[in-house]
């Protein structure tokens, strides 16, 4: 589990805010026969915030541009978490 701490100042003043950030409930690796529809259909099935990164590789498959540079990372990678704010007693 991780803590995200903000400094004073957050939301206009208020004192020093934390959340703690479980480890990813769900996640999905983009390859090169994911679709956008693959990938809405995991950002959208549910209310969770989605966190990670599509790399420019994917991209380049996306639009049928070929491409012969070697690739060091897969081409994308997309969690979902589950966030508690301890000030607000919000479960997100």
């Amino acid at each position: 589990m991780d803590v995200l701490y903000s400094g004073d100042g957050y939301r206009g003043g208020e004192d020093i805010s934390f959340c703690y950030i479980t480890p990813p409930s769900d996640s999905y690796v983009i390859d090169e026969i994911t679709t956008r529809e693959d990938v809405r259909r995991f950002v959208y099935s549910d209310e969770r915030e989605v966190l990670g990164f599509l790399s420019y590789d994917y991209g380049l498959v996306l639009k049928g541009i070929p491409s012969e540079k070697e690739r060091d990372i897969e081409y994308g990678l997309l969690k979902k978490n589950i966030w508690y704010m301890p000030d607000t007693k919000t479960i997100r």
